[in-house]
């Protein structure tokens, strides 16, 4: 015998929907509060990685902009530093400039003396010959001087025999003549022009200076 088996009535069939409905609903908004769960957390790394990034950034631009500064800043010192030694370097040279000049104007005067500059340049010639100690010497001396050197040659002989004790030969050089500009004296050689002594003005002029530079370093 078959049982009889009532159909559902729409009321139940209404309310298993609606318990289908709200498990459906209840299920997606769990899963909604899971995403917005796991969205948020993405949200709050990616927004921490994102600042800590930009503070990296910022910082790397800021040691950058220090390290260029820094460079910038010992530039400019260095370049004052160049530039107040370049002064100082001109004000030296002027200074020294000044000097030769004055000195020079000196000994020009001090040729104009015939016999000044006669004795003046016998003890040049002297002071060569004994710095040479040699049997045979050649000198030069400006073509204007060579009257005049020719005329000194036995007296500087007779010293340095004096002082020496034998006698030098000194030729005359008259195939190449020192310049005008040396102010005067002699330069001394050997024959073979190995070994020279320069005995000018000029050379003395340059060596007074050189050794008066610590001094007027000192004072400017």
């Amino acid at each position: 015998m078959n049982r009889y088996k009532p159909s559902l009535s729409r009321n139940d069939i209404e309310s298993q929907i609606h318990r289908m409905v709200a498990f459906i609903d209840h299920e997606a908004r769990e899963r909604a509060e899971e995403i917005d769960s796991k969205t948020e957390g993405e949200f709050c790394y990616e927004k921490g990685r994102l600042l800590h990034k930009a503070r990296q950034d910022m910082q790397r631009i800021y040691e950058k902009k220090e390290i260029t500064v820094y460079k910038q800043d010992q530039t400019t010192e260095a370049t004052l530093q160049n530039r107040a030694r370049l002064r100082e370097l001109a004000c030296r040279e002027a200074h020294i400039s000044r000097i030769e000049a004055e000195v020079q104007d000196r000994l020009l005067k001090k040729n104009e003396d015939p016999e000044l500059y006669r004795s003046i340049l016998l003890e040049m010639l002297i002071q060569g010959l004994f710095r040479m100690l040699e049997r045979v010497v050649l000198v030069r001396v400006r073509e204007q001087d060579l009257t005049i050197i020719e005329e000194l040659l036995e007296p500087a002989k007779d010293r340095y025999k004096e002082k020496v004790g034998r006698r030098v030969k000194i030729v005359v050089d008259s195939s190449r003549y020192l310049a005008p500009s040396c102010l005067g004296g002699v330069e001394l050689a050997t024959p073979n022009r190995k070994v020279r002594v320069i005995n000018t003005f000029l050379s003395r002029l340059q060596l007074i200076v050189k050794q008066l530079v610590p001094a007027i370093r000192r004072h400017l």
